[in-house]
C-alpha cells in the first residue's frame, strides 16, 4: 500500500504519483490510497475521475483522532515536490510519518530540508529522488514497494544503488570511487560496525545470511568477499563451502527476491585449474576443471548461479579474472613485489611461459562497464591485460616500476621444478612455471578494452610503498 496525504498545494506535484499509479496499474500488490485537500488533490480528483484506475482509492481529508491509525495502514508514504520550490519547507505530514516508523519516498531536489533531515536519521527511513525525476513513474516495483515498514533505505540523491561486498578489500578500495564516479549510490555490506552511513552490518556470509536491510532499493550488486588464501586451516573445506558456494547463493537468491536487475560475480580463472601448458587458451565455452579448494568452491558458486539465472529475471554476470595486481594487493604479488625491492636473487631466468595478468585498475572498469551496460540472462567473462608475458618477463616490468634492476639467474626448468614439488609448493610451482593464457575475445567483443598496460599498471601499484 503506498500512501499519499495531507495538504496538496503549489509546492507539490500530487500528478507524478498518479502517472506511477497509472504504470502500475496491472500490479495486484501495489494499491494507492491517496488522501488530502487543496488544488492538488482536487485535480487528483478529476484525474482519477476520468482514468477509473483500479488501483487508486480517494479518501477525503482524515480527522485528526484517527490520523495515527491511518498513516499506519500504508506500507510506504509519498512526499512529492516540485522542482525549486522546496526551500526549507518540511511538510507537517513528515513528522507523522516518522513518528509511525513506517517509510518514505520523497520526490524533491537534494539539498531541500526534508531531504537533508532524512539523511541525517541515523536511521534511514527514506528513499529520495530529484524533482523532475522520472524514475518514480518507471513501472518498477521496487521504488514504491521495495520497503518493508519501518525498514532501511539508502538517501540516493536521485541515483541508482548498487550493493558491494567485500568493499573494505583490496579490489573493493579501488572499485568504489569508479562507482560513485559513474553515478551510483555505493552501499557497502560490512561484518562489523560501519565506517559511514553507506555501511550495512551483515555479520558473517553465509546460508543464513539476514541481507533484507542491505537489498532495499538496491538496483545491482556486486559480490566480491570470498575466502581466499587459507586453503591448509582447520575446517577449510567447510569454511570454503559456507562463504563461497552457499553464501554466495544465499545473498543472490536475495537479491532476485527483492528485485535486483544485475547481479556480478566475480570468480576466479582459477575454475579452468591452474596450467594450460600446450593446449589452446581458455575460454568461456571450456569445462570447467578447477584444482584447488578455492577454484573448485567457486565453480560450485557458479553452477548455483547458472541454474539461479534460469528461475528469476536477475541478470547474472560471471568475471573470471586471473592473478589481480595493484596498489594494497596481498598474496602472490605482494611476495613477489617484496624479493624484487629487495634484491633477492630469483632463479627464473630460464623460464619460457606465458601467464596472464589483470590490473586492479581494468578489472574495476570492466565492472563498471558491465553494470552500465548488462546484456544477457546469464553471460561469463574472462578478463586480463591486454599483454599476457613470461614469469621473468613480468618480474623485469615489476623491478623497472620499482626503480630497480632484477637479479635473475637461470635455472633448470626441470631442477626447478622438481624442487618446488618436493617442497610441497605446487601452487608456486604451477604458477611461476605454467603458462595460464586466456582466450579475450568475448570481453573484446562488449566494447570494453583495459584501461591501462602492463607497465602501467605496475607502476600505478608500486606508486604507494604498502607492498
Amino acid at each position: 500500500m503506498a500512501g499519499l496525504s495531507g495538504n496538496l498545494g503549489f509546492t507539490h506535484d500530487p500528478l507524478v504519483v498518479f502517472e506511477a499509479a497509472r504504470l502500475l496499474r496491472d500490479d495486484p500488490g501495489i494499491h494507492f490510497l491517496l488522501s488530502g485537500w487543496g488544488v492538488g488533490f482536487d485535480r487528483l480528483k478529476q484525474l482519477q475521475s476520468d482514468a477509473r484506475l483500479p488501483n487508486v482509492t480517494l479518501i477525503e481529508r482524515v480527522p485528526d483522532d484517527d490520523l495515527e491509525q491511518f498513516l499506519a495502514a500504508a506500507d510506504v508514504w509519498l512526499i512529492p515536490y516540485r522542482r525549486h520550490v522546496a526551500g526549507v519547507s518540511v511538510p507537517s505530514r513528515f513528522y507523522n510519518l516518522l513518528a509511525v516508523g513506517r517509510p518514505v519516498i520523497l520526490v524533491s531536489d537534494s539539498d531541500a530540508e526534508a531531504a537533508l533531515m532524512v539523511a541525517r536519521r541515523r536511521r534511514r527511513q527514506g528513499f529520495q529522488f530529484g524533482a523532475g525525476n522520472d524514475r518514480l513513474c518507471q513501472p518498477d516495483r521496487r521504488i514504491v514497494a521495495g520497503f518493508e515498514a519501518g525498514g532501511t533505505a539508502l538517501i540516493s540523491s536521485g541515483r541508482p544503488v548498487v550493493l558491494v561486498t567485500g568493499a573494505s578489500g583490496f579490489v573493493g578500495g579501488h572499485l568504489l570511487p569508479v562507482l560513485t564516479r559513474d553515478g551510483w549510490a555505493v552501499r557497502c555490506a560490512v561484518r562489523h560496525a560501519p565506517s559511514s552511513d553507506d555501511d550495512v552490518v551483515i555479520g558473517s556470509i553465509g546460508a543464513e545470511t539476514d541481507w533484507s536491510a542491505a537489498l532495499a532499493g538496491v538496483e545491482a550488486v556486486v559480490h566480491l568477499a570470498a575466502r581466499v588464501h587459507r586453503p591448509y586451516e582447520e575446517n577449510a573445506a567447510e569454511l570454503y563451502r559456507s562463504i563461497n558456494i552457499e553464501g554466495t547463493l544465499r545473498l543472490a537468491r536475495c537479491a532476485a527476491q527483492a528485485g535486483v536487475r544485475h547481479f556480478i560475480f566475480v570468480s576466479t580463472v582459477l575454475v579452468h585449474g591452474r596450467r594450460n601448458d600446450g593446449r589452446a587458451p581458455f575460454s568461456e565455452k571450456d569445462v570447467l576443471t578447477p584444482r584447488s579448494l578455492y577454484g573448485l568452491s567457486k565453480a560450485a558458486a557458479e553452477a548455483g548461479l547458472r541454474k539461479l539465472a534460469q528461475e528469476c529475471d536477475m541478470r547474472i554476470t560471471v568475471v573470471r579474472p586471473p592473478l589481480v595486481y595493484g596498489s594494497g594487493a596481498k598474496g602472490n604479488f605482494a611476495a613477489l613485489t617484496k624479493a624484487v625491492r629487495l634484491g633477492l636473487p630469483l632463479p627464473f631466468a630460464a623460464i619460457h611461459n606465458h601467464r596472464a595478468f589483470l590490473s586492479v585498475e581494468n578489472l574495476a572498469s570492466f565492472i563498471a562497464r558491465r553494470l552500465a551496460n548488462p546484456d544477457g540472462r546469464f553471460d561469463i567473462f574472462l578478463v586480463a591485460d591486454a599483454e599476457q608475458v613470461s614469469t621473468p618477463d613480468f618480474i623485469r616490468r615489476l623491478a623497472k616500476a620499482a626503480g630497480t634492476r632484477p637479479r635473475l639467474f637461470p635455472m633448470p626448468t626441470a631442477l626447478l621444478s622438481a624442487l618446488l614439488t618436493v617442497s610441497g609448493r605446487q601452487e608456486a610451482h604451477d604458477s611461476l612455471i605454467g603458462s595460464l593464457e586466456l582466450d579475450l575475445s568475448k570481453v573484446i567483443a562488449t566494447g570494453w578494452r583495459p584501461e591501462v598496460t602492463l607497465d602501467e599498471g605496475l607502476q600505478r601499484a608500486l606508486s604507494r610503498r604498502d607492498l
